[in-house]
């Protein structure tokens, strides 16, 4: 089964290869840790490792009763947060939060990169225009 690469985060097994991906715990394991996890840790969210899990599976909130993805930015507190923190920010605070501005993080990371390449496009410009008056 391929599985992208991960080693078990175990030092002892860091060699191994990782065949699950513990959500509750952000850890990956090889069948041998695996094993013992289950036996004292039923109740854990696990992902099977193979060929279509992505880099993203690191990412998961560790809130308690969270088992989503961290996808969002809460860029008037600077966190990340799931969909269910959002939720419970949004239902718990009666409207405290209600200003506050919340971002999927592809998006920012796009508006981030459009800005990052607008940048470089300036620089380049007026780099130009230096050379032709020198």
């Amino acid at each position: 089964m391929e599985n992208n690469n991960k080693k078990c985060s175990l030092n002892k097994h860091n060699e191994k290869d990782a065949i699950i991906f513990c959500k509750s715990c952000s850890i990956y394991m090889c069948k041998k840790c695996e094993a013992f996890h289950s036996e004292l840790f039923n109740h854990h969210d696990t992902i099977i490792l193979n060929k279509n899990n992505n880099e993203s599976l690191i990412y998961y909130c560790k809130e308690e009763n969270h088992k989503d993805e961290l996808k969002y930015y809460w860029n008037t507190h600077k966190i990340l947060c799931c969909v269910s923190c959002i939720s419970k920010i949004k239902t718990k605070n009666d409207g405290k939060h209600s200003e506050c501005e919340v971002y999927l993080i592809n998006e920012m990371k796009n508006n981030k990169q459009k800005e990052y390449n607008d940048k470089m496009n300036d620089l380049e410009n007026n780099n130009k225009k230096l050379c032709n008056i020198l």
